[in-house]
């Protein structure tokens, strides 16, 4: 893994969380997937409102990552990304149907009809 660059920044690091749910969604698919070890969430230009989540299994870290560990599990977010995603909780749902990531983020100032992206 790339050195991680220094994350001082104490309130984007304390404030971006997985649930427990979410992380062992990320392990069980890591476990079948094993070309990576990592979550990393970044965000991209795209969908109707203009932001979409992205999130990759990565091998390593990109150097300028904030790098965070909750339950033993170690993730990272795009630095550019974190202005976007600032206190946000990512959660993974199974029910029924409905399968997908589930995001509480006090940034989004909407989001379209079918959850694919958000605006700030």
């Amino acid at each position: 893994m790339e050195t991680q660059q220094s994350t001082t920044d104490a309130n984007a690091q304390a404030n971006v969380t997985l649930t427990a749910t979410a992380i062992a969604h990320v392990k069980a698919y890591i476990a079948k997937h094993p070309t990576g070890r990592f979550l990393r969430i970044s965000i991209k230009t795209a969908g109707c409102n203009g932001l979409q989540y992205v999130y990759d299994i990565v091998a390593e870290n990109k150097a300028d990552d904030y790098q965070f560990q909750q339950e033993g599990f170690t993730f990272f977010v795009a630095r550019n990304s974190m202005p976007f995603i600032q206190g946000a909780e990512f959660d993974y749902i199974e029910s029924g149907f409905q399968r997908g990531w589930k995001v509480t983020n006090p940034q989004e100032a909407g989001s379209c009809g079918c959850g694919e992206s958000f605006t700030i």
